[in-house]
């Protein structure tokens, strides 16, 4: 069984493809995605399988602007902490109570106080964020209060390559 090679990309391009995907209908809700890729220049690639990075991200950024009232704004940013990179994806949504947060990513999850009159999906996005993070060799949170918006982090694990400012989503 032969492992798949995967080409590097970089991930500055794939969160601008997302964002670009996602602004029409965050248009259609008056909602501002706001980015912040640059990291003083630093260049990152992911080798593995961006395809998982990319849903997850796309999960995170699709709720963000489900959850965030009308004429508010997303942020999507990217920094680099010692041997890891962070993705955060924040909002200005509805927030979800301390209490409640870490039942968000159990499969089938879906809280009262977020549900609309007519809500799509059922509960698998962040399940299966999560799911896809994981296998990538990191991790994925959340700080959020009620009424006040929620924070999404992905965090990868990278390694330096041997270009200046240049580093590459590892699997440790």
């Amino acid at each position: 069984n032969k492992k798949r090679r995967h080409r590097p990309t970089n991930l500055n391009k794939i969160l601008k493809k997302l964002t670009k995907q996602v602004k029409v209908e965050a248009q259609k809700r008056c909602i501002d995605i706001k980015t912040n890729f640059t990291n003083h220049g630093a260049k990152f690639f992911i080798c593995s399988n961006k395809e998982l990075l990319q849903q997850a991200l796309a999960n995170l950024i699709e709720n963000a602007i489900v959850y965030t009232k009308p004429n508010s704004k997303i942020t999507l940013e990217t920094k680099l902490l010692k041997s890891q990179l962070q993705i955060t994806v924040k909002d200005q949504g509805t927030g979800i109570p301390f209490n409640k947060q870490a039942l968000i990513f159990t499969p089938f999850c879906r809280l009262q106080h977020t549900m609309k009159k007519n809500p799509s999906g059922v509960g698998l996005g962040l399940t299966i964020s999560q799911l896809f993070i994981n296998k990538l060799g990191g991790s994925i949170g959340v700080k959020s209060k009620r009424h006040h918006g929620s924070r999404f982090w992905i965090k990868l694990p990278v390694i330096k390559n041997g270009k200046a400012n240049s580093y590459t989503v590892s699997r440790k």
